[in-house]
């Protein structure tokens, strides 16, 4: 199948996902949702915080001046106007993001998290506002290397926590998994020689390759390109539907599109 088809695909099982459980919400739902306050307590107290890791450009990431910037951080801003809250963004390691939300530390998720079914099983996710492929990636000089399937039985770079790091591990024959930081970690361990391949997200080595750099190359693409939402608690139903009304806004006006074109530099795939 190809990527075009399988990201539709995604789409329309997520929506049609998000309508089936809005038809068969359960009674006890229901008197959640009646008493949830997770909407009007940050109208109350006029922000939101949001967690990200600021090391995933261009999803996330640090401009000169020390600021926040990136894809997912302009959705935040965009979400935390439309609700008319201000958004306090907290960086944090990716690894500690989930943590920090069950914590109650933060009260949202914005980094380039994909949504998956094991993460389902502890987080909402609100409907989503981008999709993307998972590769691999080696240093330009290494010409051994032909495809995604050559991860096994090298050493691996990820980035802790992330969806990468879980395929990693669980792919057969793996030599040894180092799980560091954030992207630019990553690519330092290939550079230095620490870690044979790595396992990115592709707009990680799109953004790097932009940049101007070319010693690294794709060495071939795994996983099928998989939606990313708004991360949150599973009793933030007021929330989550507060935000899922900003997002498809923001797809229907065409401000989805601007915002890929503006970071990514491609057009971007269907969300619906």
């Amino acid at each position: 199948m190809k990527a075009s088809a399988m990201i539709q695909a995604l789409s329309r099982r997520a929506c049609l996902s998000g309508l089936a459980g809005a038809l068969l919400l359960p009674s006890w739902s229901r008197a959640a949702y009646a008493s949830d306050d997770s909407l009007s307590s940050l109208k109350k107290a006029g922000s939101i915080r949001i967690g990200t890791s600021g090391s995933a450009p261009p999803y996330t990431g640090v401009d000169p001046h020390n600021q926040l910037t990136g894809y997912d951080i302009a959705w935040g801003n965009l979400i935390g106007a439309a609700l008319g809250l201000h958004v306090d963004w907290v960086k944090s390691d990716f690894r500690g993001l989930m943590t920090a939300l069950q914590a109650g530390q933060v009260d949202a998720l914005m980094s380039g998290i994909r949504i998956t079914p094991q993460r389902e099983t502890v987080f909402a996710f609100s409907v989503p506002y981008s999709y993307e492929a998972t590769v691999a990636v080696a240093p330009s000089t290494n010409t051994t290397l032909k495809s995604f399937a050559d991860v096994a039985h090298h050493d691996v770079a990820v980035v802790a926590g992330s969806f990468q790091e879980q395929i990693t591990r669980a792919t057969p024959g793996v030599s040894s998994v180092m799980a560091l930081p954030g992207a630019s970690d990553v690519f330092m361990s290939l550079r230095t020689g620490h870690a044979e391949i790595a396992v990115l997200g592709m707009s990680a080595i799109t953004h790097y390759q932009q940049a101007g750099n070319t010693d690294m190359r794709i060495v071939g693409e795994g996983a099928a390109p998989m939606a990313q939402g708004v991360v949150l608690r599973h009793d933030a139903i007021a929330l989550k539907s507060a935000i899922d009304a900003v997002i498809k806004a923001k797809v229907a006006d065409g401000t989805y599109d601007r915002l890929y074109r503006q970071y990514f530099h491609v057009a971007p795939p269907s969300v619906g």
